[in-house]
Parts: structure tokens; sequence; C-alpha cells
């Protein structure tokens, strides 16, 4: 019964086109997001949080990649005043409509990229708002990333080493 229902969602959920490499970074930085959003609203601690943050960034600006967006164009903070009111959830509701979206382009061959960046600029927006809330500034959300990934890789991504996890150690 399984085994039928198995070969019936390959079937029904193959594309029947291959997926372009240049998808690659799209996909890991969905995924990603996705992991890091959890990890976020899990946090226990400031420091916690300020390192879901951190990697969240790290996932933001490889979508930008991914979208071939200039980050020179990102702002670097936003007035309080276009903001009213700050919750999790809508940084959780964007990701969940930017995820669809690139499952779209991805999975399904529609070419979503105007909307695609117009999304993911409000992601970027939203999560500025979050480190606004925290009091945790850009810069310093970057540097603490930036310290935690060279402790974790001596020059590139390893398998090894992110499996060792240096920097939890």
């Amino acid at each position: 019964m399984l085994t039928d229902y198995r070969d019936f969602v390959l079937l029904k959920a193959s594309p029947s086109r291959p997926i372009p490499e240049s998808h690659f970074h799209l996909t890991h930085a969905c995924l990603g997001l996705t992991t890091e959003y959890l990890e976020l609203i899990l946090a226990t601690s400031r420091e916690n949080t300020e390192e879901e943050l951190g990697d969240f960034l790290w996932y933001l600006i490889l979508t930008a990649h991914a979208l071939d967006y200039n980050i020179e164009n990102l702002p670097t903070e936003v007035l309080p005043m276009e903001r009213k009111s700050l919750t999790i959830k809508t940084l959780g509701d964007m990701l969940e409509n930017f995820i669809s979206l690139c499952k779209k382009e991805i999975i399904y061959g529609n070419p979503q990229q105007g909307v695609l960046i117009t999304c993911f600029f409000g992601l970027w927006r939203e999560f500025l708002f979050h480190l606004q809330s925290c009091e945790f500034p850009l810069d310093l959300c970057l540097l603490q990333n930036k310290e935690k990934l060279n402790k974790r890789y001596q020059a590139t991504f390893s398998q090894e080493e992110a499996a060792e996890r240096k920097d939890k150690q």
C-alpha cells in the first residue's frame, strides 16, 4: 500500500525537466531560511536569538546572490515609523510567501524573478525590524556571524567541519 503510494507520489512530484543548476543556491537558501526561522522562534536567550538572527542573515545574503540581487542596494536600517507593530509571525508569513514563490520558480518552472525580488526585499526589511526590536545592530550581527563561521570552517565549507562544529565547543 505505502509502496504504491510512494510510486504515485514520485511520479507526480518529479519535474518533467531538469532543475537548473542555478537554482542550487536558491534551494539552499530556502531550506536555511526555514530552519533558521524555526530556530529563531525557539530561541531561549538573547545570545541564542542573536546567533539565530546572524544565521538568518547569512541565508538572506545567499538568497540575494541566488536572485542575482545587488546587496549594495539593500537598506541597512528602517525608520521606526515605518512599522507600527512587530511580530515574529509577520516574518514567518513573509517567509512562507517567499518559499511558495521559490517552489513555483524551482519546481514548476514558472518564472517568478520580479516577484521573488519584491518578496525578498520585504523579507529583508522585516529582518531589519527584528534586529532593531532586539537592539542588535546589523554590523554587530554580521561580525558575530562571521566570527562563528570562521571558527567552524578553516577556509571554505567542508562537510567534515560542518559536522564537527568547532564553534560549539
